[in-house]
């Protein structure tokens, strides 16, 4: 399949709502992902610092790469109740699904099969492939101040995929940036991890909630943990407050994939999460990102949410815990969150 209309409404059949089509020259994002990490803003995220030549230069993962492709599912993005007090944890809304690695991968490897190239390659935050610098310049949208990438027509509530492909087809005007003045992503940070210097945008990964209490593996230090607030799994304070998700609820028709629906509420007990045991966490968040992430960091964040939540109603469940738990990363915070507590 080498027809832009044909890709495109096989992509639509597959519930991608947008696609766009780049050139694979690398451009100005190398040397910003260099200074990124020589700034150590990437914290723990190491994978970034491998090879950052190769990450923003699509020729050096495919031979022969005419055009990179770039897909995007969306996902709901409804108002949220807010938290309703007490020891509960809010998860971000991309974790409610079921896993998106699970429903987008195969998508984006069958479209990527449709195509006229037997060595196209698929990524699905997969590889060495920057997908919020492609899909800007493909046209998807623009990456905001948040850091995440921002659509006209779904605001920010959109998942990624890449192809890599040998076959040519026409580039997509790449989406200017129109966040403009705009910073309530900035200001909506509850920990200080987005800033402005002057028209630049600068993130930095080792204050974002999302990274301690997702990608962080293990036991998360002392000074960090009462900046965690209620965040029992992700946040999305940033992605809330942009004003270009208004229109996202005006794209009824617009592709979607049925599956990429909440099986889980916006908040959970986190008493209830801390009672689990190896098979109740298994069966309660199977398919999920929580059930990737695993139980020992999920219990782990469960136990600062109680510590934060200033609720003396958890210090018997925390103090069983921190003397009965096998796992040593879950027994230390929750005899930090009990001694939290009992201080008052």
């Amino acid at each position: 399949m080498g027809d832009v209309e044909a890709i495109e409404r096989y992509a639509a059949e597959l519930g991608l709502c947008a696609l766009g089509v780049a050139r694979p020259a690398p451009g100005p994002e190398v040397d910003d992902l260099r200074r990124f990490l020589a700034e150590g803003r990437q914290g723990g995220l190491r994978w970034l610092a491998r090879e950052p030549g190769v990450r923003a230069d699509p020729r050096k993962l495919l031979d022969g790469v005419r055009s990179v492709v770039v897909v995007a599912a969306r996902y709901p993005g409804e108002d949220d109740p807010p938290t309703p007090g007490g020891t509960w944890g809010r998860i971000a809304r991309y974790a409610r699904m079921p896993d998106y690695h699970d429903l987008l991968t195969p998508r984006v490897e069958a479209l990527a099969a449709s195509l006229d190239d037997p060595v196209a390659r698929a990524y699905v935050d997969t590889g060495p492939v920057m997908e919020k610098v492609w899909a800007q310049r493909a046209g998807i949208g623009w990456i905001g101040r948040q850091s995440h990438l921002v659509s006209r027509r779904f605001g920010c509530w959109l998942l990624l995929g890449v192809i890599l492909t040998r076959v040519e087809l026409p580039e997509t005007a790449e989406q200017p940036d129109l966040c403009g003045r705009c910073r309530r992503c900035v200001d909506a940070c509850p920990t200080g991890a987005l800033a402005v210097e002057g028209d630049a945008a600068r993130f930095d990964v080792r204050l974002c909630r999302a990274y301690w209490t997702i990608e962080h593996r293990g036991v998360i230090p002392e000074p960090v943990r009462p900046d965690q607030g209620d965040a029992l799994f992700g946040c999305d304070a940033c992605l809330d407050v942009c004003p270009w998700n208004r229109f996202a609820a005006k794209q009824e028709g617009a592709p979607t994939i049925p599956e990429l629906a909440p099986t889980l509420p916006a908040v959970l007990d986190t008493m209830d999460v801390l009672g689990m045991d190896a098979r109740a966490f298994r069966e309660r968040f199977a398919g999920t990102p929580l059930r990737r992430t695993r139980r020992r960091n999920v219990l782990r964040n469960a136990a600062i949410v109680a510590a934060n939540s200033g609720i003396d109603g958890a210090l018997p469940l925390l103090r069983r815990v921190a003397a009965e738990e096998a796992d040593p990363v879950i027994r230390e915070h929750a005899a930090w969150a009990a001694e939290r507590l009992s201080r008052g």
